[in-house]
């Protein structure tokens, strides 16, 4: 998979660090080494017994059989291919085995995905689609104790739809559900960035602890719950700082998860890291790699004219297979210093579609009713998907706001999400921003059927 490795970045090699170690079997011994000093060169085992004579074969026969048996028996409980012993008041656990013959397990589930891509489509102009949100401090559960806080994100299952005869979209909202979860760094949690599936797992990001979390159904399919499957640390991982997740995508089979692109900076404004300058690939088997990423996001940030000391914030970005392209669709670009107080109002309504090679780009620009009234304003791209069977061209995008949220007091912040259907090589608007009629931030989308329920085969695994 080419993420555009450089020479002076670190070594990419797969890390073991980062996810748990697949066991490594040690075969036993041969034991059959009874009298081989006293064999002709080359004999065989029953030339063997043959040249000790009957009564010695009558003898040793019990004594071979034994052996014989012990050996099978150490065989079949060493191979990699053996069925695992089953836990004590469980079952067996499922697995899949790797191309080398070992067993696995996607950052220990017991059973394989089952949100299938296909399911989303219910027809050729309608399409199932799931957003959640992103609270930041306002995920905490109110109604929890201090002592075991609770966290909750929301779930928002939807219809996109397409009028055959003009290629316009409509939306439709349906029922919400909560997702709830007692991990946290620090008393926040639940801040969910994005939502991507991949081997037909959906996954969520929280962008707080750091956690690469798997979307998991009841049996009707009708609620939802989580279980954190990796945690990544931030940078190059050598940090206590839960990674700042806000986009992740699929490329050459490969999940490719990725920070805001810029440089991280301390309360006063001072330089603090290039932390959020690093992605992370991991395949289905839960290895990864950390890729420096700077030189692409800066190739980036030239291209909107964002060189420093300004910067350009990402939170949506994926590889399409059918351009041949990265596609960003940036939060916010500025070509002044970054500043709590003028960065909300920074909004982007531009689409920038970039080589493999990070060598060219096209700039375009979607021309929104509400970004012309507020000059720029306070909508900027959080998440987009593309459409299916439109050949990437058409996509689904959240933008959301944050008004006011500059301040310590979070009483002073709210929440607004737009939903909005556009064409990413012309620019043309197929559906304008309509309003999420809720204070909610959505930061995460994808087209899946959120109704879907395990099968009865992965249920008895559950």
């Amino acid at each position: 998979m080419e993420l555009r490795r450089k020479s002076s970045s670190p070594s990419l090699s797969y890390s073991t660090g980062d996810l748990p170690k697949v066991g490594i079997v040690r075969r036993a011994p041969s034991s059959l080494q009874d009298h081989h000093d006293e064999l002709p060169l080359g004999a065989t085992v029953v030339e063997a017994f043959s040249h000790h004579g009957p009564k010695k074969w009558e003898k040793q026969s019990k004594g071979f059989l034994a052996s014989v048996a012990f050996l099978v028996f150490l065989t079949i409980m060493t191979s990699g291919n053996a069925r695992k012993p089953r836990l004590r008041g469980g079952k067996a656990p499922f697995s899949t085995l790797s191309p080398d013959g070992h067993q696995y397990s996607f950052g220990g589930a017991k059973r394989p995905g089952y949100f299938y891509p296909k399911d989303a489509i219910l027809s050729s102009n309608e399409f199932l689609f799931a957003a959640v949100t992103d609270q930041d401090t306002a995920s905490r559960d109110p109604s929890a104790t201090l002592e075991k806080p609770r966290f909750k994100a929301i779930l928002l299952p939807g219809i996109l739809k397409r009028d055959k005869q003009t290629d316009m979209y409509t939306i439709e909202f349906r029922k919400e559900r909560e997702i709830i979860t007692k991990h946290n760094e620090a008393g926040r949690g639940a801040e969910y960035s994005d939502l991507q599936l991949f081997d037909n797992r959906l996954l969520t990001f929280d962008d707080r602890t750091g956690t690469v979390v798997e979307i998991l159904n009841a049996d009707d399919g009708m609620s939802s719950t989580v279980s954190p499957r990796f945690v990544f640390t931030e940078g190059y991982g050598h940090s206590d700082k839960g990674m700042k997740w806000e986009w992740a995508t699929v490329k050459d089979g490969e999940l490719v998860m990725g920070s805001i692109g810029k440089e991280l900076t301390n309360k006063d404004l001072t330089f603090k890291s290039q932390a959020g300058m690093w992605v992370v690939a991991m395949n289905s088997m839960g290895q990864t790699r950390r890729i420096d990423w700077t030189e692409e996001y800066n190739f980036v940030r030239l291209q909107l004219f964002a060189d420093l000391p300004g910067y350009v914030v990402h939170e949506a970005v994926h590889w399409s297979d059918h351009l041949n392209k990265w596609v960003f669709l940036p939060r916010r670009i500025s070509q002044q210093p970054y500043s709590p107080r003028t960065d909300e109002k920074l909004g982007s309504n531009k689409v920038l579609l970039v080589d493999e090679g990070f060598t060219t780009s096209t700039t375009v620009e979607v021309n929104f009713e509400t970004y012309k009234e507020e000059g720029g304003g306070y909508h900027g791209f959080s998440a987009f998907s593309f459409v299916p069977d439109t050949k990437d061209r058409h996509v689904l995008a959240i933008r959301s706001v944050e008004e006011g949220c500059y301040t310590d007091n979070f009483e002073d912040c709210s929440f607004r999400t737009y939903f909005c259907v556009f064409d990413i090589i012309t620019g043309e608007l197929l559906m304008d921003e309509v309003l999420y009629d809720a204070p909610l931030k959505f930061e995460g989308l994808e087209f899946v059927d959120m109704y879907a329920a395990p099968p009865p085969s992965i249920r008895e695994y559950l």
